[in-house]
C-alpha cells in the first residue's frame, strides 16, 4: 500500500529503523509530529477534527496544512499544552464572523453537481508542500516554526505569503492548566 510505502520511506529518511513484523503497535514509539493535509484542504480551516483532538489528547504535536482554491495554509503547528490548536482557530474565527461555521459547511460540501476534488493551482500546492516540508524540519530540529500560535497563508492571485497570529482562545481548554492542589 502506497501509506505503508510513504511511511516506511519517511522512517528511513529520519534514521529510524522499520518495526519488525511481529512487533505490536503498542510497543511503537510515537510520532515526533503528524501532518494534517486532507484531500479538499478545507480541514486546514476547520481546526477540531476529531484526528486532531485525538492527537492533542494523546499529546503528539500536529501540523495543520491545506490549500483551498488560490489560498495555501500551513498552521497552526499544535504544541499540545503549549500552543494554541486548531480548535482555536475556528472558535477565533467565529468570534470574528459569525457566518464561519456557514462558510465551512459550504466549503466540505460534497453534494451534487460539485468537484470531488476542488480546484487548486499546481505551483500553489508544491510551494505550500515546502514550506510545511520547511516548518516540519523546523519543529524536529527544535526550533519554533511561525507555525506555532499562528499560521501562514500563501495566496496563488499575488505570490505573497503572510503570518497571522492566533492566541489560545479561553472557551477551547487546550491551554488549560489543572489546578493546583489543595
Amino acid at each position: 500500500m502506497r501509506a505503508t510505502a510513504g511511511r516506511e520511506a519517511v522512517g528511513r529518511a529520519c534514521g529510524r529503523r522499520p518495526v519488525p513484523p511481529g512487533r505490536r503497535a503498542a510497543d511503537r514509539r510515537p510520532p515526533d509530529l503528524v501532518v494534517l493535509a486532507p484531500r479538499d484542504g478545507s480541514g486546514a480551516f476547520a481546526g477540531g477534527s476529531h484526528p486532531a483532538r485525538q492527537l492533542l489528547r494523546g499529546g503528539i504535536p500536529h501540523l495543520y496544512v491545506g490549500v483551498v482554491e488560490e489560498t495555501g495554509v500551513v498552521g497552526p503547528l499544535v504544541v499540545p499544552g503549549v500552543s494554541a490548536c486548531g480548535h482555536c482557530l475556528v472558535l477565533a474565527r467565529e468570534d470574528e464572523d459569525a457566518a464561519w461555521p456557514r462558510l465551512l459547511a459550504q466549503l466540505a460540501d460534497d453534494g451534487p453537481g460539485r468537484a470531488r476534488t476542488p480546484a487548486c493551482d499546481a505551483a500553489l500546492a508544491t510551494a505550500v508542500a515546502g514550506l510545511a516540508a520547511l516548518h516540519v524540519q523546523l519543529h524536529l530540529d527544535g526550533i519554533p516554526p511561525p507555525s506555532v500560535d499562528g499560521w501562514c497563508e500563501v495566496s496563488a492571485a499575488d505570490g505573497m505569503a503572510r503570518r497571522l497570529r492566533l492566541k489560545g482562545h479561553p472557551d477551547c481548554g487546550c491551554l488549560w492548566q489543572p489546578a493546583p492542589p489543595r
